[in-house]
């Protein structure tokens, strides 16, 4: 799949739609608005499991689809002749992930999957994207090696990722920025104290050690912890070693570090990635 832009255009900017969040959202949207145009007497209160609901779902992702590429140009492109490259990436049906945590919980729904597949197979919306996979990598994995590769490229590209996985935001930086569909930031106070100053790393630390219910990821701690005891932590790693010397505490604090770092993505799939996704 190649983008179909004039050749004299420069390209100045990448966007990025995490497939796992984009489709998903879509599907959302589209069953509340399926809801109002049917019947729930003539479907016998399944009016968005059957062949129509499927079919006016795949019907509306073009449009959808190509007008949040649109709204994103028109907000991060300036300049007559600059356009962007756009690339989607599609997670796998497994995750790394559970080979660290067996329970370990994937963003990937499972009535998704087969959704999903068919709009890549069938390249319903998506004609003029480039798609980015790889095995046992999530979306948000491939978003993460995907950067690392055009910023080999381009170190200046500026890179719009549009998603709603909070681990995306250890990567933001002045030339990285992840907004959802409504082209809102994501939230940072789930994990940081309202009064904290944030960074992607900081928000990296809380994350490894509060956890994240939604993943399936348990804090490090047993016992409950205050945002300013957190802060101590950030400001005095020593103090995470000393409490973390019990060997239960010490597996967490690992786990948590293995699973949310992308930098903990094994090395065999980062190069099984590149080699997927040589033409990128």
């Amino acid at each position: 799949m190649t983008t179909n832009e004039n050749k004299d255009n420069v390209v100045t900017a990448a966007i990025i739609l995490d497939a796992t969040y984009i489709f998903l959202a879509l599907y959302n949207k589209l069953e509340g608005q399926w809801q109002k145009k049917t019947t729930k007497a003539k479907h016998k209160n399944n009016y968005f499991d059957g062949y129509e609901f499927i079919n006016y779902y795949f019907e509306n992702i073009p449009m959808h689809i190509s007008d949040l590429i649109a709204t994103t140009k028109m907000q991060y492109i300036s300049g007559e002749n600059n356009t962007a490259d756009i690339y989607i990436t599609k997670g796998a049906k497994t995750s790394w992930r559970n080979n660290v945590v067996t329970n370990y919980k994937s963003e990937l729904s499972n009535k998704m999957i087969p959704i999903i597949e068919l709009i890549i197979r069938k390249e319903i919306g998506i004609n003029d994207c480039k798609l980015c996979h790889g095995f046992n990598l999530e979306s948000n994995d491939c978003i993460a090696l995907l950067i690392e590769k055009i910023r080999v490229q381009n170190e200046n590209m500026m890179i719009h990722i549009i998603s709603n996985n909070k681990r995306l935001i250890q990567i933001s930086n002045e030339r990285t920025n992840i907004t959802n569909m409504n082209n809102e930031p994501l939230p940072t106070n789930s994990i940081l104290p309202t009064y904290s100053f944030f960074t992607p790393n900081k928000f990296l630390f809380f994350l490894i050690l509060k956890g994240d219910t939604a993943a399936n990821i348990d804090g490090v701690f047993f016992d409950e912890k205050s945002d300013s005891d957190y802060e101590q932590y950030y400001e005095n790693n020593e103090l995470i070693a000393d409490e973390c010397q019990d060997i239960i505490l010490a597996e967490r604090l690992r786990n948590n570090y293995l699973i949310c770092d992308y930098n903990s993505i094994p090395k065999r799939l980062k190069i099984s990635f590149n080699k997927n996704n040589i033409d990128i």
